[in-house]
């Protein structure tokens, strides 16, 4: 009874939430034009973003036919991440392993509940992947499963799942990359078998073993993500998609996958960017994001301190892209958390 009145009362809580909390402005909603939205996001700002993604991601969902959330973490966390929407295991939600708050995760849950599979919302990431994922994702994938028959493979299998315990740090992370190494190089020789072995679980498997993208540089990271980026729109079913990602990552005008895309011949006029202007007091606010901010015209700046909550500024409606502003053609108004 408990458990289905919580049920109740987050869909309700959902739906009320999606309907009116994104704001724009009259007659400057052309967000119909794009199918990539690129929001960047200042890693320090874990709260404020998990609110403003979220929001974000709903709208877009009502509005926008959003089907596709991509994080700036690799395959291990999406398979986490959709596992938890399917089935909502709590085994996969625990502290070190899946980001954002659990109630975050089961908002994506109510929103998706009753849905066909073609119009729910699905976790996509392809940044490099992390040894406390990976070694999650590893432990589910052989929960109540036998040792594989091959015992080189096996040990090493479990070299990488003894990392699901273990705070990420570069250190540790170096040290992973280097076992996943070792275990993607005896995987290629077992592939019929390993495909027996994991099952349903075989794709994702695949996808993380064989991943490519390295931790450094942003630059690097995304031009080897660029290409399952690629394979993903292309294979994709119905849907748009919003990428969350590092500001510098998603830029229009930077180095990394928003400029990326858009100037990509297949998806140029496609893509969105969303900068997200945090409504703080330049005291408060770390000397990337004063740097950042100071790219945006200077006329603009105290009307973003009068925007409401959650409003998104069409800049190239108002003539400042991409003359002036080419950063990205919307602001996004995030407030301070409470």
């Amino acid at each position: 009874m408990r458990t289905l009145l919580f049920c109740s009362l987050l869909i309700v809580n959902t739906a009320a939430r999606s309907q009116d909390s994104i704001i724009v402005p009259t007659g400057t909603n052309d967000l119909h034009r794009y199918t990539l939205y690129l929001k960047g996001e200042f890693h320090e700002r874990k709260v404020e973003n998990e609110s403003s993604v979220l929001l974000l991601a709903q709208y877009l969902y009502k509005h926008n036919n959003l089907r596709y959330l991509v994080f700036e973490w690799g395959p291990d966390f999406s398979y986490l991440a959709n596992r938890y929407l399917q089935t909502q295991d709590d085994s996969v939600l625990f502290k070190n392993n899946l980001e954002f708050s659990r109630a975050f995760w089961d908002t994506l849950v109510a929103l998706n509940r009753y849905k066909p599979g073609v119009e729910q919302i699905k976790v996509k990431g392809f940044d490099f992947n992390r040894s406390v994922f990976t070694g999650k994702s590893f432990f589910i994938m052989t929960r109540g499963k036998a040792p594989f028959p091959d015992h080189s493979i096996q040990s090493a299998l479990e070299k990488i799942i003894e990392w699901k315990d273990i705070r990420w740090s570069w250190e540790g992370q170096n040290k992973f990359v280097k076992q996943m190494k070792k275990l993607s190089s005896l995987c290629e020789k077992q592939v019929s078998a390993l495909m027996a072995y994991f099952g349903e679980d075989w794709p994702a498997f695949s996808a993380i073993i064989s991943h490519d993208v390295k931790s450094k540089t942003t630059v690097d990271r995304d031009k080897r993500g660029l290409k399952y980026v690629k394979t993903f729109l292309d294979t994709k079913e119905e849907g748009n998609v919003l990428f969350n990602y590092g500001i510098s990552h998603a830029f229009l005008n930077g180095m990394g996958m928003g400029k990326m895309l858009n100037e990509d011949s297949q998806y140029r006029g496609k893509v969105c960017g969303i900068y997200p202007y945090y409504q703080l007091s330049f005291e408060e606010k770390s000397k990337i994001e004063q740097r950042k901010d100071s790219y945006l015209p200077v006329n603009i700046l105290p009307e973003l301190e009068s925007f409401p909550s959650y409003a998104l500024v069409n800049m190239e409606q108002r003539g400042l892209y991409p003359n002036e502003y080419k950063i990205s053609q919307w602001v996004y108004v995030i407030p301070k958390a409470k």
